[in-house]
């Protein structure tokens, strides 16, 4: 069988084609089954994993600050998430947003802890424990150290933890970048067809073109040959005329 280019080009779209709806449909069904799960079920524990912002932070009276707890890794899901700051003065501290909704595998919630200490607040250092409630159980997270003292500006120092480990991407982003690939394919097989189309039709025409040429070409050589016997006959006419009036 020969291959063309043109047949070429028809098979590399329909691979885009075939391979963007297949990616859509694998994810149309991840997502499903994400969304499916049920929340506690008797075979799956739930668990995650939480990372805190920062391990210490150093404030002076009447100044603010923030930072973040990031929950990660979570197994079989959790469900209204709500934080918790222990043995920290509940006035310090204020945090968005109020709860989690819902947690399922590969999903990354924060929590953003603002810190606000009031001008008259002691010098003391606190010792806070992160606390999640959820609908499936109570989690204890890690620690961060709250220090109130005398300084210009506020620091925060320490390591920074920060989220999951390896990156994550927005499913709506891969949606559309694989129905663009669809459409584009559909585009492309369209306006080969249409041109493939119009080149056959072209061709179809061209013989009833050719075929009027000749058509006009025997009519017009029919004519002339007409012409040419009358012409003969004429002469031929004056020829006998002119042999009459000798004799």
């Amino acid at each position: 069988m020969k291959v063309t280019a043109r047949s070429s080009a028809y098979l590399i779209l329909l691979g885009f084609f075939l391979l963007s709806a297949g990616m859509l449909a694998s994810e149309t069904e991840l997502s499903t089954k994400l969304t499916g799960k049920v929340v506690g079920a008797p075979d799956c524990i739930s668990t995650l994993k939480m990372t805190a912002g920062h391990a210490e932070i150093s404030i002076a009276p009447g100044d603010s600050t923030e930072t973040r707890l990031t929950i990660d890794d979570v197994q079989c899901g959790a469900s209204y998430i709500r934080l918790e700051v222990e043995d920290l003065p509940s006035e310090y501290y204020t945090f968005a947003p109020s709860y989690l909704r819902t947690l399922t595998p590969g999903d990354v919630g924060r929590f953003i802890i603002y810190l606000d200490i009031p001008l008259d607040a002691e010098y003391k250092a606190y010792t806070a424990t992160y606390k999640l409630y959820t609908s499936e159980g109570r989690y204890t997270g890690p620690e961060f150290t709250l220090s109130i003292e005398d300084i210009e500006k506020p620091q925060l120092s320490a390591r920074t933890e920060f989220i999951s480990e390896g990156s994550t991407q927005e499913e709506e982003d891969d949606t559309q970048f694989w129905w663009l690939i669809m459409l584009g394919s559909v585009i492309f097989v369209a306006a080969i067809h249409a041109s493939e189309y119009f080149e056959n039709k072209l061709h179809e025409n061209e013989p009833k073109r050719k075929s009027r040429t000749s058509g006009k070409t025997t009519l017009r050589s029919l004519v002339k040959k007409e012409r040419a016997k009358e012409e003969k006959d004429v002469k031929r006419v004056e020829r006998a005329l002119k042999k009459r009036k000798k004799k």
